[in-house]
């Protein structure tokens, strides 16, 4: 497959993941914007959504880095200046602008997943404080999981039965 061919391939692996990555960046301002409302059928219904779009983001790197692979380039912004050497300026400029709003974009959904990845802990350890208090359990130490993840004792305790 000759260079030009590859940097056809780059451009529109680069231009569909920054495409995918715009979306999971709206799903996910979607999402946040329901977590601040209490809209917890709207954060429902994005989960699978979300779900999909990593999956063809994931699906897309995987192309981009086997085309990489069959030139012996490295995965990151160096493969940028090793493909200076053999195609025209212009081009590898258009490249590295296009792989500057991957990780850009990229960046900008680690972080707003992040921010409401701590909102959903948020709530949870509210939504569990309002549990201990219905369940007359104000004393409670907490133990964590080898993953951080609070251990609680509330499902052995039951508000009713029928």
């Amino acid at each position: 497959m000759p260079t030009n061919e590859l940097a056809i391939q780059l451009r529109k692996l680069l231009s569909d993941l920054t495409r995918q990555l715009n979306h999971l960046h709206d799903l996910l301002q979607q999402e946040n914007l329901a977590l601040s409302k209490n809209e917890f059928d709207l954060v429902t219904e994005l989960a699978p959504q979300k779900e999909l779009a990593t999956l063809a983001i994931e699906q897309d790197e995987l192309k981009r880095r086997s085309l990489l692979d069959q030139y012996q380039l490295d995965y990151d912004a160096r493969s940028m200046a090793q493909l200076s050497r053999h195609l025209p300026r212009e081009l590898v400029r258009e490249l590295a602008g296009l792989w500057q709003q991957v990780a850009s974009q990229g960046q900008q959904c680690k972080d707003l997943n992040q921010i409401n990845g701590i909102i959903l802990a948020h709530l949870q350890r509210r939504a569990l404080s309002t549990l201990r208090i219905l369940r007359n359990q104000t004393t409670q130490s907490e133990l964590y999981s080898a993953r951080g993840n609070a251990l609680t004792d509330l499902d052995q305790h039951s508000l009713a039965r029928i």
